[in-house]
């Protein structure tokens, strides 16, 4: 089975649409379609995901990336790609958490790691005081 169809499988069976799915795993809704229709529309070929896609999707199930991969069985999977990164089942639920908290939230988080002053040089180009 494909990572997109034990997606939408998950999404119908509890009545969630694909932006609800997206605010959960940070999967954008137009990756969620493709995985959906596992077809690149550009190249018309099958979606390998990446690891990362495959724990992002696993985190917004409440599953472990081992039973979704079970569940892939005999899939492709890619394992590196611009954005592959090794991230533990811990730092994955801060990151979602991050991902759903408001802006107030998010700059408590960043002044609490002493990164508000790095993210503001990156944005604006003027060095930390």
């Amino acid at each position: 089975m494909t990572l997109g169809k034990i997606i939408k499988q998950y999404r119908e069976d509890r009545g969630m649409s694909m932006r609800e799915f997206e605010n959960i795993s940070g999967i954008s809704r137009g990756y969620l379609s493709m995985l959906e229709k596992d077809e690149n529309p550009q190249s018309k070929k099958s979606i390998a995901p990446s690891l990362n896609i495959i724990k992002k999707a696993a985190f917004a199930m409440g599953a472990s990336v081992d039973d979704i991969l079970g569940r892939m069985d005999g899939e492709n999977v890619t394992l590196s790609g611009e954005n592959s990164i090794s991230v533990s089942d811990e730092e994955m639920e801060v990151i979602m958490a991050y991902r759903r908290a408001d802006d107030v939230t998010r700059i408590m988080v960043q002044r609490s790691l002493g990164i508000e002053e790095l993210l503001e040089y990156k944005t604006r180009n003027t060095p930390p005081q």
